[in-house]
């Protein structure tokens, strides 16, 4: 009995730590509540909280997950751990879990907004349209968090006059929402309302001048007009406002990096990593920094630890997404980490990935600079599918060809090249290296 009083103390004591920010704290002491008993499901989804408030998302998770199987209300750790699968980018499993959810609780508004969400996100639109008109049905009345949701799906696929109204809609439904502002000067500024997008923004800006949501999205759309000096301004004005936000200083690092101010754009990175461990690109943005800079030892060091997270993130069933391993797998190669590059496309290519003619050179380059051969020349041969004339790639096929021994085969590609470019340093070498490997052969007869 004592030690259960015990462990209700430190668990009372824990969320009041919670409630002032004291996160370590609060976790230490919920651990050793959990360690006496168990069974709390209470206790266990405050430290999915507290996990939470550090930015451990998948730790989180778990927790929440845990709280789930002996609630005997589990609906409020449903919803906190498919917000969880959401900041980690695992949007599958944040749309099964709120699938859930609304079959628990039909009318919860919040789980409606967060799969139509989930499913736009996986560019699912046909699916995020489905689930807005059963939120209809469900919720019995307009939802401005739903409207929003789809509004920003509608957008997403370019139906811009739908987009639009049902933006409108939630705004006149809710001022206040999040980010539905934003979505609706995008999407003027899409159809060519420039100047209405910026007059909307001016306007509410006037209004409300420390508005975070409203100086991040017109700093947006100032970046997308390519006005970057504005848009800095408006960023650096957000940081006035919070300066801890993730956003803004992320945003500022990738338009310092963009102008070329590359030691502004590590400072940036460094501190959204510092404010934000689970950051999903902030790594490879500093990484980009780094090599960008010079910098490549330090470069390689944090590209090597990227590529263990991602492949711990696989283990764990959360799949990066395509463009953001596309964009490493060049890191990679820049960095001269060709071996962890060529693991990389494996994986992609596994994933059914069709790449351009573009990535595919970038996937030969990989594969020789790791000593794989005939996967190299497999990718080769895929850019002058495309490309027939593409020198590079008979080149490399050439180059292969004589690495292996291949006399005649690399005499033929050599012709090919030097057909189209008789001036071709690369293949005028190459042919010397032929000549030079015939006469070897002949000398051992």
């Amino acid at each position: 009995m004592d030690d259960w009083l015990d462990a209700e103390q430190l668990a009372t004591s824990a969320i009041e730590l919670l409630e002032h920010g004291r996160w370590s704290e609060a976790e230490a002491q919920l651990r050793r509540a959990l360690s006496i008993d168990p069974g709390q499901s209470d206790w266990r989804y405050h430290l999915g909280l507290v996990l939470e408030a550090q930015g451990r998302d998948r730790e989180a998770r778990d927790a929440f997950d845990q709280s789930i199987q002996a609630a005997p209300d589990p609906i409020d750790a449903m919803l906190a751990s498919a917000m969880a699968s959401g900041r980690l980018g695992d949007w599958p499993a944040a749309a099964s879990q709120l699938t859930d959810v609304i079959a628990l609780e039909p009318g919860c508004e919040s789980a409606h907004a967060r799969l139509i969400e989930a499913h736009a996100r996986q560019e699912a639109h046909d699916d995020a349209e489905t689930a807005f008109y059963m939120a209809e049905m469900a919720l019995g009345r307009p939802s401005a968090d739903c409207l929003a949701q789809i509004g920003a799906s509608l957008a997403a696929r370019g139906s811009w006059r739908r987009a639009s109204w049902c933006l409108r809609q939630a705004l006149r439904l809710d001022p206040e929402l999040p980010q539905a502002r934003r979505w609706l000067a995008d999407v003027l500024a899409s159809t060519g309302q420039v100047q209405r997008a910026v007059e909307l923004y001016e306007q509410e800006l006037r209004e409300d001048p420390d508005s975070l949501e409203l100086l991040m999205g017109y700093a947006s759309l100032l970046e997308r007009l390519g006005r970057l000096d504005e848009a800095a301004a408006r960023l650096r004005r957000a940081l006035d406002v919070e300066p801890t936000s993730v956003e803004a200083n992320h945003r500022l690092g990738l338009l310092a990096l963009r102008a070329g101010r590359m030691d502004q754009a590590a400072v940036a990175f460094q501190l959204v990593l510092r404010l934000d461990r689970g950051h999903p690109t902030a790594a490879r943005d500093l990484a980009a920094a780094l090599l960008a800079a010079g910098q490549k030892g330090d470069a390689r060091r944090l590209l090597g630890s990227i590529v263990q997270r991602v492949r711990e993130a696989e283990d764990d069933g959360c799949l990066e997404p395509e463009a953001s391993l596309v964009a490493l797998v060049e890191l990679l190669i820049d960095a001269g980490l060709p071996i962890d590059a060529a693991e990389r496309i494996e994986v992609l290519l596994a994933r059914g990935l069709t790449p351009d003619v573009d990535l595919w050179r970038r996937i030969a380059l990989a594969r020789f600079q790791a000593g794989d051969v005939d996967g190299g020349r497999a990718a080769s041969r895929r850019v002058l599918r495309h490309e027939p004339a593409c020198l590079r790639s008979i080149g490399n096929l050439a180059w292969a060809s004589l690495l292996q021994g291949r006399l005649k085969e690399a005499g033929a590609w050599i012709r090919r090249g030097l057909k189209q470019d008789r001036d071709d340093d690369r293949l005028k070498a190459l042919r010397t290296r032929l000549w030079v490997a015939r006469f070897k052969a002949l000398l051992r007869r």
